[in-house]
């Protein structure tokens, strides 16, 4: 069973681009590994790019999505998750931000 969250997380990368920590609410996630990665297009005929992390997500012209296996600190039970790395269009948001990253799906 998977619940799809849709929203904005802040994640700490490798030098490779590949999440190695995320931030969901207060709590610190550490992926232990990634278990798969792939590219979408998504919504590329779309240019708006305001609003909600789920309206950003139908907003974003690709994304990136990897799906980790991730613990809550160093010694929680691992949960696997399906972070999303979007990239918007050429509409930025007022800050310059081209692009964010979005928890899409968490499996049970």
């Amino acid at each position: 069973m998977s619940r799809r969250p849709a929203r904005a997380v802040q994640v700490r990368c490798t030098a490779a681009g590949e999440p190695e920590q995320f931030l969901r609410g207060s709590r610190l996630y550490v992926v232990r590994s990634v278990l798969a990665h792939w590219r979408e297009a998504t919504r590329w005929w779309t240019t708006a790019a305001t609003g909600s992390a789920l309206e950003v997500e139908r907003n974003a012209i690709d994304r990136d999505v990897w799906r980790v296996e991730a613990t809550a600190g160093r010694s929680g039970v691992p949960g696997v998750f399906e972070l999303a790395h979007l990239t918007r269009g050429v509409n930025a948001d007022a800050t310059g931000s081209q692009d964010c990253w979005v928890l899409v799906r968490v499996y049970d």
